[in-house]
């Protein structure tokens, strides 16, 4: 049978062509169009050209979603507007879909792709067409091609016929690591997740790049090749594997109130791969001021056993003057996705000391166990245009109180529950231009809870225009929308705004706030890695921005 779709559509673009010839000379101010004999759009024009260009393309749109038999009935004109008359017929439904394949390999697609399609869309036939084919090109058949071989249309519904040739079945043959040596090149292989005799996989290898850029101790000399030789492929890439070994930080000496000297300042050191395993430490250690200190240390061994499992332990103790003294440990297993993607499961040991004498309670332990994902979804990790990052951490436990004695309560064990996350959206709106959607939140729920064990926000990476870790909570939001200008791969400048509520719900006291942030920088590379500068302003709800009450925030990402 003729494919009627086709000469429809062919037939509908030609007429579209000539009708608009005989109105170029016509001047209007306004148009009015009437679907149906209603009336749906008013729409001012200084041009004939504007608004047959605007006839046109609302015309193309319910083509577009499926009102296939629709036409432009009529057009009438005075000194003033334009009125437009559109018949938009019967939406066409899709019927029915066939798929005819030219080999015997039958690749099986899932129905959810064309369970969209139940009323015809052009447009989203387009894309299941599209996802069709990178269905095949990601397991093993990267010379697929789909076409519409025929259509049968009646008056209210379309059956469509997909003529798929899938092409040879391509496996990897070998995959060549140039001047790396053998232990390194399996470290390679395991990061970029393919291997010998693997389908041919085109997302996979597009991924090869970001991926090697998401670890810091292998440098991209070029980007992977590949050549397809007697039915197979062969994969080329070209890396340098470095150690990166990263101490800095600054220390300095300050007398206590007795007299005595004491150490103060702010010591990062980061390892990645020194053990030739992949393997990441990291350790922060602040102490701003004599009786307050911070100790952070994390560990992380991916590929445990040649599998994609990744091992990870960390170690946090912070003493807060002569208040408190918490400890915090944990650890994980995780499945690496893929080097940036991950779901893991972990368990948590926390306890916390009171350190002063007068309070009603001497310590807290809480046992947690917890599960977490990471999913990034961007185009560039460290400067992102398009695309979604998710990090999400949720665990449950027992949380014991040992109270003093001498405040006739008894010992007790509470359900402990908290949830930690962050979510963000880029949406590109031009070449250079996108913006970032965020919500950062966070919330501890257990009825005996104390102000050493609560969330600490404000500074650079949570509620710019407030103190580093100033702002102490029960559970907080955080939305964000930021404007970016791309100046280059790894470099931005960027407005923000922050909206933050949050509430600090502990023992005998409740509050809750809105607090606001404003501000702009700059995130630009430099040798080592990226160095972040931002001017920000802060209030709370009630409160004036003032410019003398501003912020400078600075932020470094090392990526060497």
């Amino acid at each position: 049978m003729e494919n009627k779709l086709m000469i429809k559509l062919i037939l509908k673009y030609h007429f579209l062509f000539f009708f608009q010839i005989p109105f170029f000379c016509i001047s209007q101010n306004q148009m009015h169009l009437f679907v149906n004999g209603e009336l749906n759009k008013k729409i001012k024009s200084g041009s004939l050209l504007d608004q047959n260009e605007l006839t046109n393309k609302f015309w193309l749109e319910l083509i577009d979603k499926g009102y296939l038999n629709s036409s432009i009935d009529s057009i009438k004109n005075d000194s003033i507007t334009k009125r437009t008359f559109i018949s938009s017929g019967s939406q066409i439904n899709l019927k029915d879909y066939n798929l005819n394949y030219n080999s015997n390999n039958q690749f099986k697609f899932g129905d959810f792709k064309f369970n969209r399609l139940k009323k015809l869309n052009l447009s989203k036939l387009l894309r299941t067409i599209e996802d069709m084919l990178i269905d095949l090109n990601s397991n093993g058949y990267p010379f697929a091609r789909i076409n519409l071989s025929s259509s049968f249309l009646d008056t209210t519904s379309i059956s469509i016929n997909f003529n798929i040739s899938e092409g040879p079945f391509i496996k990897i043959d070998s995959i060549f690591c140039p001047g790396i040596k053998e232990k390194d090149r399996s470290l390679v292989l395991k990061i970029i997740g393919l291997k010998h005799g693997d389908p041919f996989d085109k997302n996979k290898i597009q991924d090869i790049s970001k991926n090697i850029n998401s670890v810091n101790y292998i440098n991209e000399i070029k980007p992977c090749e590949y050549e397809f030789v007697n039915g197979s492929v062969n994969l080329f890439t070209y890396n340098k594997i470095k150690n990166t070994n990263l101490i800095n930080g600054i220390i300095g000496i300050q007398p206590d109130n007795n007299g005595q000297i004491k150490l103060t300042g702010n010591v990062n050191m980061d390892l990645y791969n020194s053990i030739k395993m992949g393997e990441e430490f990291h350790l922060n250690w602040r102490r701003m001021f004599n009786a307050s200190q911070f100790l952070s240390t994390s560990i992380e061994l991916p590929f445990l056993f040649s599998s994609n499992l990744n091992l990870n332990g960390s170690i946090e103790m912070f003493k807060k003057d002569t208040s408190f003294f918490n400890f915090e440990s944990k650890i994980g297993l995780d499945y690496l996705i893929n080097p940036i993607e991950k779901i893991g499961v972990f368990g948590a040991s926390n306890s916390s000391t009171n350190l002063n004498e007068n309070s009603n309670y001497l310590s807290t332990k809480t046992n947690d166990f917890g599960v977490s994902i990471d999913f990034s979804k961007t185009n560039n990790i460290y400067n992102p245009f398009k695309g979604f990052e998710i990090k999400i951490e949720g665990k449950v436990g027992l949380k014991k109180t040992v109270y003093n004695s001498n405040s006739n309560q008894s010992d007790e064990i509470s359900p402990n529950y908290n949830l930690f996350g962050k979510v963000s959206k880029f949406i590109p709106i031009g070449k250079r231009k996108t913006i970032k959607l965020s919500n950062q939140f966070g919330s501890i729920l257990n009825e005996n809870l104390f102000e050493n064990e609560l969330y600490r926000i404000g500074g650079y990476k949570t509620l710019r225009g407030f103190d580093e870790e100033s702002i102490w909570v029960s559970s907080f939001s955080i939305s964000t929308i930021e404007f970016r200008y791309l100046l280059e791969e790894k470099s931005n400048v960027f407005i923000f705004g922050d909206v933050a509520w949050s509430e600090k719900k502990i023992t005998d006291f409740y509050e809750n706030n809105w607090r606001f942030g404003i501000g702009s920088g700059i995130s630009f590379q430099t040798q080592n890695g990226l160095l972040t500068l931002i001017y920000s302003l802060g209030k709370l709800k009630e409160q004036s921005f003032l410019f003398r009450s501003g912020k400078i925030h600075i932020g470094f990402t090392s990526f060497f």
